[in-house]
């Protein structure tokens, strides 16, 4: 601890990198695969919930996730195998991409 006259403080100084310096794209983690009845097809927001993101710099970004292209979601009640694709950009403009 140092002191300036009747004032006492810390000599620990955190330093979190800036966003400038973020070069680290996020994680996508979450069910790549499920399996799904043609006549109990999953919802939007239930494969929302089976994928999240995360950030080293801005950490749970799961709110900003995009679907960019969904085959599942159009064919849902055709028998087959079909790909979601989603991103993540995290706020130092970094993008991640998953196809499940």
């Amino acid at each position: 601890m140092g002191d300036i006259g009747d004032m006492k403080f810390a000599d620990q100084v955190i330093i979190k990198p800036s966003k400038a310096s973020d070069t680290t794209s996020p994680v996508l983690s979450g069910k790549t695969v499920f399996i799904t009845a043609v006549d109990d097809p999953y919802t939007k927001a239930e494969n929302r919930v089976l994928i999240s993101a995360y950030d080293e710099t801005d950490d749970d970004i799961t709110q900003l996730i995009v679907i960019e292209s969904d085959g599942y979601y159009v064919n849902r009640t055709a028998v087959g195998s079909f790909e979601i694709e989603y991103s993540v950009t995290d706020g130092a403009c970094n993008t991640s991409y998953q196809k499940r």
